[in-house]
């Protein structure tokens, strides 16, 4: 596993894309509803043309998870909770999410299934929803629902939902800690301004501050899930390196090179293409195709095959 150095974290240039997104971000949040007052169409069309800077956004709050984004502690974490105060969600709940998607990788995630311990439907249902904007909508409600609860009940909730020990020893041990209920109670709050302060802004216009967060959690929920689709649930195989454009793959600070950045979490993105070209250099498949893989649903197994035979 890759050791960071400081040196390595493209501090500058990571605040000027920061600086850039946030930028964006406000103006759609807040100038855009005043400057368009009454033109909803050229709005709706603004927020449709700026869906795919949320692939960026999610992007830079993720090096912050990892504190790649700068190489001041503090202010790689208060950057990232600003970030992720306008993506929407706590970064406390952000940060512990990705971590455990990196410990227990395919562990809440797997697509495959046996139909005679669980139905289709059932699969079907949980796949396509976390697919089209579920993943995004978790980490939202997950947020606001660890803020309103009292630590106690926080804790038995998340045992009865959560059957494995380890992972909830897990949430227990890292997330529910009263330090990091009060950071995302804080977050919360923001988040509420921030968003009322907004569709104030928007006033009868409302449907397009909601398409803006429906399109938001479709982007980042069908990205993040086209890495991980149809890889072996045994973790042989962590994620996707999927071939796109040089310039898409800057643009995206490097996501693509997803398998990499699993075996290299602590490497900042700006290494990441290096490190791919290190290993080989071999990409899995297309951006594209992985993308639309997504949409043929689950994926049918029976208990003595192997999982990477039901891929092919």
């Amino acid at each position: 596993m890759t050791m960071t150095k400081t040196r390595d974290i493209p501090s500058r240039l990571n605040a000027l894309l920061c600086a850039g997104i946030i930028c964006a971000v406000a103006f759609q949040l807040f100038l855009m509803p005043l400057v368009l007052r009454g033109h909803l169409w050229a709005m709706f069309l603004i927020v449709a043309l700026g869906v795919f800077l949320n692939t960026p956004f999610w992007s830079l709050i993720h090096e912050a998870i990892h504190k790649n984004f700068n190489a001041n502690g503090k202010t790689n974490d208060w950057t990232g909770r600003f970030m992720s105060v306008l993506f929407g969600a706590s970064f406390e709940i952000l940060r512990f999410g990705h971590l455990s998607h990196h410990r227990f990788n395919r562990d809440w995630e797997s697509e495959y299934y046996d139909p005679r311990k669980r139905r289709k439907i059932i699969v079907a249902a949980d796949h396509y929803f976390k697919m089209l904007g579920g993943l995004y909508l978790t980490e939202v409600v997950t947020s606001f629902l660890i803020a309103i609860l009292p630590l106690s009940l926080a804790k038995k909730a998340a045992r009865a939902l959560i059957a494995s020990d380890m992972h909830y020893n897990s949430i227990a041990s890292t997330l529910l800690k009263p330090e990091k209920l009060v950071r995302v109670r804080i977050d919360c709050v923001w988040i509420i301004i921030v968003y009322a302060a907004s569709l104030s802004f928007f006033g009868p216009n409302w449907p397009v501050l909601a398409f803006l967060i429906a399109g938001r959690a479709v982007t980042i929920s069908l990205m993040d899930n086209a890495y991980h689709y149809g890889t072996p649930s045994d973790n042989s195989v962590m994620a996707k390196e999927l071939k796109t454009p040089m310039l898409f793959s800057r643009f995206i600070l490097h996501f693509n090179h997803h398998d990499t950045h699993h075996h290299n979490p602590g490497l900042p993105w700006a290494q990441l293409s290096k490190a791919h070209a290190a290993r080989g250099g071999e990409y899995h498949e297309d951006l594209i195709p992985a993308l639309l893989a997504q949409f043929k649903g689950p994926i049918k197994i029976d208990a003595d095959q192997k999982i990477a035979e039901a891929a092919e």
